[in-house]
């Protein structure tokens, strides 16, 4: 278990008027964090890779779409005890 920094979503216009989404910190969490998986997709001759991330926390704050350390976005959250599993995608 480590402490990692906690990234909550927030928009805001600019002065076109356009929505800018930014990641802002709400706080730590202590979570493990391990590799769960990788996939490779071929489109267009263009050869995308996808990881995947387990992370075990008790931590109740965490929603789908929050950053974790800048590096994993949340996809899935799997309340259960004692520890919550939280699926991540790497961010490239």
């Amino acid at each position: 278990m480590r402490l990692a920094t906690l990234e909550r979503t927030t928009q805001n216009r600019n002065e076109y008027g356009e929505n800018i989404i930014a990641y802002l910190p709400i706080g730590s969490i202590k979570i493990f964090i391990s590799f769960l998986n990788q996939s490779e997709q071929n489109t267009n001759q263009v050869l995308l890779d996808e990881w995947e991330y387990i992370g075990l926390t008790q931590s109740n704050d965490i929603r789908k779409g929050d950053r974790i350390d800048g590096k994993y976005e949340v996809r899935y959250i799997l309340p259960s005890k004692p520890y919550n599993r939280i699926f991540m995608k790497e961010i490239n």
